[in-house]
Formats: C-alpha cells, sequence, structure tokens
C-alpha cells in the first residue's frame, strides 16, 4: 500500500540561547529510514468487477443460493452463524464487514428450516486478516454440512505476495493463514480444526477476497433443505 510519511523536526539551530527554527534539511532516503512516523495508509477497497467463483467444497448435485453483497459496498465475508432443525443445515447467516474499516455492514440470510431452529454456532476472522476462501466438513454419508470455516490472509500479503506482514515477516506467497471454524459432533473425527476430515479448502484467486459464498443445497423432509457443499464467491481487493 502506499504510504505518506510525517516527519517531526528535531534538528534545530540556538545561537544565545535563541531557538532559530528548524535546521535545513536533505529530503529523506525511505529505504534508509529504520521505522516511520505517522504513517498514512491508502484505503482498502473491493474492485466493481465481475465476481468469480471458485471449485466447491463439498457437494455440487442439488439447488445453490448466493449471500453476497455488491462490490459498491466495499463489505466482504467476516463471519457466520449456521443453525439445524432435526439435524438438517437449514440456516446460515453471513456477515459482511467493511474491508478497510471492518465496521460490521450487515448479513445475508439461508433459512429453509420450515420451522423453527437451534444448535447455534457462529465464527469470526481475525480482525488483521480479510477472508480469502472457505472449507467444510460433512457428515459421514456426505449429505449433511456440519462444518464450515473461513480463510484468511493479511490484507500486505493479498495484496502484494512479495510483500510483508504487519509483523515485518515476509509473505511469500500467500502469507500466513488465520482459519475461523465451527464444527458439530457429527463432523467425522477429532475436532481438530480443518484436517483430513473435511472438504477440500478453496480459495479465491491471488489478489482477491471472499464478498459471498454460493451454497448447495438438497431436500429434506418436512419441507426442510440442508447445505452440503459450497463455493467462495471472489472480488479483488484494491490498496
Amino acid at each position: 500500500m502506499k504510504s505518506l510519511v510525517f516527519r517531526t523536526c528535531l534538528s534545530f539551530v540556538v545561537l544565545a540561547g535563541t531557538s532559530l527554527g528548524c535546521a535545513a534539511q536533505v529530503p529523506d532516503d525511505p529505504a534508509a529510514e529504520p521505522f516511520e512516523v505517522g504513517v498514512a495508509q491508502s484505503a482498502l477497497a473491493i474492485d466493481n468487477v465481475a465476481s468469480t467463483r471458485t471449485a466447491a467444497s463439498g457437494r455440487t448435485n442439488g439447488l445453490t443460493t448466493s449471500l453476497l453483497r455488491s462490490p459498491t459496498t466495499n463489505d466482504y465475508l467476516k463471519g457466520f452463524t449456521m443453525e439445524e432443525r432435526s439435524d438438517d443445515p437449514c440456516k446460515f447467516s453471513a456477515l459482511f464487514n467493511d474491508v478497510d474499516t471492518n465496521a460490521l455492514s450487515g448479513n445475508e440470510l439461508f433459512n429453509e428450516c420450515n420451522g423453527g431452529s437451534g444448535n447455534f454456532k457462529n465464527g469470526s476472522m481475525s480482525s488483521s486478516f480479510r477472508t480469502t476462501g472457505l472449507a467444510v466438513c460433512l457428515n459421514s454419508s456426505r449429505d449433511k454440512m456440519k462444518g464450515f470455516a473461513l480463510i484468511g490472509r493479511h490484507p500486505e500479503c493479498i495484496l502484494d505476495p512479495n510483500g510483508t506482514t504487519p509483523t515485518g515477516a515476509a509473505c511469500n506467497g500467500r502469507g500466513p493463514r488465520s482459519d475461523a471454524v465451527e464444527e458439530r459432533d457429527n463432523c467425522p473425527g477429532a475436532k481438530n480444526g480443518i484436517d483430513s476430515d473435511w472438504e477440500s479448502i478453496v480459495e479465491c484467486p491471488a489478489g482477491s477476497v471472499v464478498t459471498g459464498v454460493e451454497f448447495n443445497h438438497i431436500a429434506s423432509s418436512g419441507g426442510r433443505r440442508m447445505i452440503n457443499g459450497a463455493k467462495a464467491i471472489c472480488h479483488p481487493l484494491l490498496p
């Protein structure tokens, strides 16, 4: 990201005990500076272009419903809540935040429970990361979503794979990863986060963030529909 650097004048010319103000200054070489004072960073934004979709994590054998925001809102998928009815994953709320300020913007809801729901779970991406992908965990029959996760990367690394993280570490590509994970008891195996029990992790193209999710869902009993797969909807991130 571009930055503006404001430096405080610390060198004064003093004559007979009277300060005459700042001494003459030579323009600084930013590359020679060990740190910057008063950095003003450019605002992050979502590029207003056509979206792309990742491959699916989970199944693709049903109907699809998309929960998304227009890129003009500058919103990305920050968090989620999910609920069930009669063991069916029939309710999901996608929570959206401003990609620059991280202020909560609102939510988009999938609700095909045909009645009350419960077994509430929720997750949220760490504030120093932006969501770049997702993954689901299915039950042993692979027809019901029993876990959901968001994948995040530092915006510095999303924008510049050769850049550095907020702590100064090299990105070396996509950079460090942060996962926001929730899984239920009937997600197979131990609750170790995203492991071999989960479906494939899918991430947006390099330089992009998740601005929505497309769910695959199939019919169940009682007029319900249950989620069994997901794709990330992506837009490029701008500095």
